[in-house]
């Protein structure tokens, strides 16, 4: 009998949200426990608050804040359905489909289902509401632009339409150095996702 590994998901493939929310649910509430575990200890040892104990678990409570916070974020976000993925994997080469992005600016965080980049063309769906598609194009925009020169940027909020994009945008043929320029502009926005 084998024992395959789970491999653990890398920003932007699918999967990675709902991984990543159980992940750190777990590493906030272990770092909670020692930081509780070292404050009554000090209260069992010394029968005070007043000790280094305390100080140690008030400065501790502030890494577990931050892995809170990080939880926080994608709590609310789901991996999409697996039949949309199925759908536009029949489509895409997986390499090509982003999924599962929640984009980080200053204001907020912005979340996109499904993205591809085919010869400079960025498409995405987003289950996100209408108003917010246009503010995450111009972030996009604004991102990749510094970089790359892009040819189109469209997010799209009904799937159908998404993927009937897709699919009449794979249909167009890509030389190698377009593949090339796709992957670094896959690249340059994973590093807006949390």
């Amino acid at each position: 009998m084998k024992h395959r590994s789970k491999q653990k998901k890398q920003k932007g493939q699918y999967g990675y949200l709902n991984e990543q929310k159980t992940k750190r649910l777990l590493r906030t509430c272990a770092a909670l426990a020692i930081v509780i575990a070292v404050f009554v200890s000090g209260l069992l040892i010394f029968h005070t608050n007043a000790t280094i104990f305390s100080v140690i678990a008030a400065v501790g409570s502030l890494p577990v804040a931050k892995l809170a916070v990080a939880w926080l974020i994608l709590v609310k976000r789901r991996t999409p359905p697996a039949e949309q993925y199925n759908a536009l994997k029949e489509i895409v080469k997986e390499e090509e489909l982003l999924s599962d992005l929640v984009l980080s600016s200053t204001e907020k965080t912005m979340s996109i289902d499904f993205l591809i980049v085919h010869n400079s063309k960025i498409y995405g769906y987003s289950t996100e509401q209408k108003v917010e598609l246009k503010k995450i194009e111009e972030f996009l925009g604004q991102y990749v632009k510094r970089e790359y020169r892009y040819h189109a940027l469209k997010l799209y909020s009904d799937f159908d339409t998404f993927r009937a994009m897709v699919s009449g945008c794979m249909q167009e043929p890509s030389e190698e150095a377009d593949s090339k320029r796709d992957a670094d502009i896959r690249a340059e926005i994973l590093l807006y996702c949390i």
